[in-house]
């Protein structure tokens, strides 16, 4: 689906039980109470994930996706095998017409929509909501008529989640992954939440086996786990202390009390100011041995867990005295976890100024010559790239995570998309490749749209019109039409029926466009 620059949007701004067997699938509609929870023992380590994931094969279906309605597309698998998405079919409002329409600020008017999950080409199936997916699209989690399922769409085994006691309850966070589903990295393990309240359990599921291993979480209520990106911990966020005191254990975000509805394409973001309870974060390894509450925990990075002290230090933990990373002058910020080189981008919040930028490790410091209009939180997911884009005034500059240094850019310069060594740089109406390796420059050939559509799948690039193999430096093709999503094939879905804008919808039905070679 179509992305924003990320990097423009930083310059704005235990005991455990045994393993469970596998389990079979009933029907989704099919009712079960949830399985009984195995007293705790020693516990059994879930098998470690693989190396890598194996490679996949291109899904992108020739025909057409959904219907000739107005649509919205939400998720869309790397591989192009399926597509979550949102048309309004059937009169809801009762004025004669079907029709979903974008109002003023974005907001949907006209008919609702409804959501559809569609695997391959036609009209896709109803349901309530995609709650997560691994990174390779192989792995889905759905809801669908009061039921939540585990999805292979491999081979279409389903397994129903509910049935095995999942906590499948939402909060109203917007644009964040579910409270108590998420898979690791790799897609070799699914994590999630079973039961409520003192009986809430962690379960890590090996997804080749069925295998479970099951984690206490410890006292109080958890409101969102996640999975740290080493694969070493769960990291679950409990609520222990009424410390709002208002005589309850209270979630940050409520309780969404039904499902999630379809936004527009504009986004728009739920807040809310001083709610709820301060969460603790416990650490819990999934191999079961003893969980850990640590206070002031900021991330993992490689073995070791980065924590602040009150007074604003960043220390570095791996078992023995703890290593300080960025001193309590400079009240540091994280603006990027670095999980392959162990080092963090920080960001100098106490000095006056716009916060000059630091690279931290383990006995090092590196000062840059560059700064950030603010940082007033922690930003902690890691990022997968060696070329990350710098916004320091009315300059651009790339930090080579991998060398520790910046190479400046023309002062306009947009970063659209960084892999390996390289990145694809708007200029103007045009198209230059950078490559920290030899550190030179070589523009593309054509001018990009002026509204800079743009969608993702690396090594692959979609600046339309042109879709820009990163790792051959090449154009690959041409696609007509607003880029919704790219496949790792080098194919492009679009709205056959016609493209959305800043006043309407796209008009389905969806298809899957390759790239005309130039």
């Amino acid at each position: 689906m179509r992305l924003p620059t990320p990097l423009l949007a930083l310059v704005a701004g235990a005991c455990a039980a045994p393993l469970l067997p596998p389990v079979a699938a009933p029907p989704p509609s099919a009712s079960a109470k949830p399985a009984p929870r195995p007293s705790a023992s020693a516990p059994e380590a879930v098998p470690p994930p693989p190396a890598k994931p194996a490679a996949r094969a291109p899904r992108a279906p020739a025909g057409e996706i959904g219907t000739a309605h107005a649509v919205i597309v939400e998720r869309v698998a790397r591989d192009g095998g399926w597509v979550v998405f949102c048309q309004a079919r059937t009169d809801t409002n009762g004025d004669g017409n079907v029709a979903a329409e974008l109002g003023p600020g974005g907001k949907l008017g006209g008919d609702t929509p409804q959501r559809y999950f569609a695997r391959g080409a036609g009209a896709g199936e109803t349901i309530d909501d995609l709650l997560a997916h691994d990174d390779s699209g192989r792995w889905v989690v759905i809801a669908r008529a009061g039921s939540v399922s585990l999805i292979d769409t491999d081979g279409g085994s389903e397994t129903n989640l509910t049935a095995l006691g999942l906590d499948a309850r939402s909060d109203a966070l917007t644009y964040r992954p579910h409270r108590a589903v998420t898979f690791d990295a790799l897609g070799s393990r699914l994590v999630y939440l079973r039961g409520q309240g003192k009986d809430t359990r962690v379960v890590v599921r090996a997804l080749a086996t069925g295998a479970e291993t099951v984690l206490d979480p410890g006292a109080g209520d958890v409101w969102r786990i996640e999975l740290d990106p080493t694969g070493r911990f769960v990291i679950a966020h409990a609520l222990v202390d009424d410390t709002n005191r208002d005589k309850k254990l209270t979630w940050p975000a409520p309780l969404r009390p039904e499902a999630r509805p379809c936004r527009g394409p504009v986004a728009s973001y739920d807040t809310w100011v001083a709610r709820g309870d301060e969460p603790v974060v416990r650490l819990l390894p999934v191999d079961g041995t003893k969980p850990e509450t640590v206070p002031g925990f900021v991330t993992t990075l490689g073995a070791g867990v980065v924590v602040r002290e009150p007074p604003g230090r960043l220390l570095l933990r791996k078992g023995g005295p703890a290593e300080e990373l960025s001193g309590e002058k400079c009240g540091a910020r994280v603006v990027l976890v670095d999980h392959e080189r162990e080092q963090l981008l920080v960001a100098c919040t106490k000095p006056k100024g716009r916060p000059k930028l630091e690279l931290v490790s383990s006995g090092r410091t590196v000062a840059l010559d560059a700064d950030l209009a603010h940082q007033s939180r922690d930003q902690t997911d890691a990022t997968p790239v060696r070329l990350f884009a710098l916004y320091p005034g009315n300059d651009t500059k790339l930090l080579d995570l991998a060398t520790r240094k910046l190479a400046p850019l023309t002062p306009g310069d947009v970063v659209l998309a960084s892999f390996g060594a390289r990145s694809l740089i708007r200029r103007k109406r045009s198209l230059v490749i950078f490559d920290a390796e030899s550190a030179t420059e070589r523009a593309l050939p054509g001018t990009v749209s002026p509204s800079l559509d743009l969608t993702t799948a690396p090594p692959l690039v979609m600046a339309a019109p042109f879709v820009v193999n990163l790792e051959a430096e090449k154009v690959i093709g041409t696609v007509a039409g607003r880029p919704l999503a790219l496949a790792g094939d080098g194919k492009v879905l679009v709205a056959r029926g016609g493209d959305g804008d800043g006043s309407a919808l796209a008009f389905g039905p969806l298809v899957w466009q390759p790239p005309v070679a130039p």
